[in-house]
């Protein structure tokens, strides 16, 4: 039997397999000691499977509470059980306590790996004279001029807040404030924090997609201090339920109560002719009658609800007179087709990461 393991586009781990197991999976146990999976079944059998998780692997299996077991033939899914991931040490579950052990464990060496990879940007950018952007925004002061805070997207693509001294109370959660550009961090006693800085924009497509970040702490260059707090976006001072933004495209409501797809610039001469929600990889394909390819989006669980139910989809688009060879301007209303299959495509190339096991 083949069996891989992967992450899909949502994050969520998937263990795919070609051939069926003679009895129905009940749970799978991640041996955190011995970085193996086993599955078992409802007659009590096992299948332990002679692998060890990878350095990037070990962290969403961790973290994950649910396994999607995917079966395939003829590379199409044909079968699929979502079943409980279980935390094993010792050949026994883990209590609550000690997953939170090693969830910590998880945090403060990505706490180090910020540090690390903070130090050496630092270094580089001395070097060569230049700063990265893309991946560090130094903003000096906070709103007080107290401390210094920095944002960093560290090797593991987390967005992490560092600064260097203590808050009165503890981080409740952080706010972005997508008309402003700027956090906010909102503390277990009612008081909040207002960074005075404007994000960059290629910050800013890192925030909008985030939604946690990791505040850490740190004393002469050294992680002391770790805390992982929810990252919610915001606009005129309130939670932002009702737009969707990614690099190019943005998703919101207009005043109509329409879905509204607005592509930025025009991708193509002309409009699009088919707009398909792909249900189980989250995205939403345009396509075009003159190319072959597709433009796939994609989207998270609330706007993925707000797409099955609706029946069609409003496409704009602006003319960019910078592009080498821009198109026009559309604004169409499109019906919006379903799709609830899985293709051996999905699995392979949607997927953010994969480990194939044996």
């Amino acid at each position: 039997m083949n069996i891989g393991l992967i992450v899909n586009a949502k994050g969520r781990v998937c263990l795919v397999h070609d051939e069926p197991f003679s009895a129905t999976p009940l749970w799978v146990g991640y041996h955190v000691d011995k970085r193996m999976i086993e599955i078992i079944f409802d007659n009590g059998s096992t299948y332990p499977i002679d692998w060890t998780a990878t350095e990037e692997m070990h962290p969403y299996l961790v973290r994950s509470e649910k396994i999607l077991m995917i079966r395939l033939e003829d590379q199409q899914p044909v079968e699929g059980y979502d079943t409980s991931l279980l935390m094993l040490k010792d050949g026994k579950l883990l209590d609550a306590p000690e997953k939170q052990a090693l969830e910590q464990a998880l945090l403060t060496q990505e706490s180090s790996d910020t540090s690390e990879e903070q130090e050496r940007q630092e270094h580089d950018s001395e070097d060569n004279g230049k700063t990265f952007a893309d991946v560090s925004e130094p903003f000096g002061k906070g709103g007080d001029g107290q401390r210094n805070i920095g944002l960093i997207v560290n090797a593991r693509g987390r967005v992490c807040m560092v600064y260097d001294v203590p808050f009165e109370a503890s981080p409740l959660w952080v706010g972005y404030h997508l008309d402003w550009r700027q956090l906010e961090i909102v503390f277990d006693n009612g008081t909040t924090y207002l960074i005075e800085w404007n994000a960059t924009q290629e910050m800013h497509t890192y925030l909008i997609r985030t939604n946690q970040i990791l505040l850490i702490r740190m004393v002469d260059r050294k992680p002391v201090e770790g805390l992982d707090c929810s990252f919610l976006l915001l606009r005129n001072g309130r939670f932002v339920e009702d737009i969707l933004s990614t690099d190019d495209e943005t998703f919101y409501i207009n005043s109509l109560g329409q879905l509204v797809l607005s592509l930025g610039k025009a991708r193509h001469e002309q409009a699009p002719d088919r707009a398909r929600l792909h249900a189980f990889t989250a995205s939403l394909s345009l396509q075009w009658s003159d190319a072959d390819e597709q433009h796939r989006i994609r989207v998270n669980d609330a706007w993925l609800k707000k797409l099955i139910a609706a029946t069609s989809i409003r496409v704009q688009a602006v003319h960019d007179d910078t592009a080498e060879a821009p198109g026009d301007s559309f604004d169409v209303s499109l019906p919006l087709e379903l799709d609830f299959s899985l293709t051996a495509e999905d699995t392979q190339e949607e997927s953010p990461t994969g480990q194939a096991l044996h």
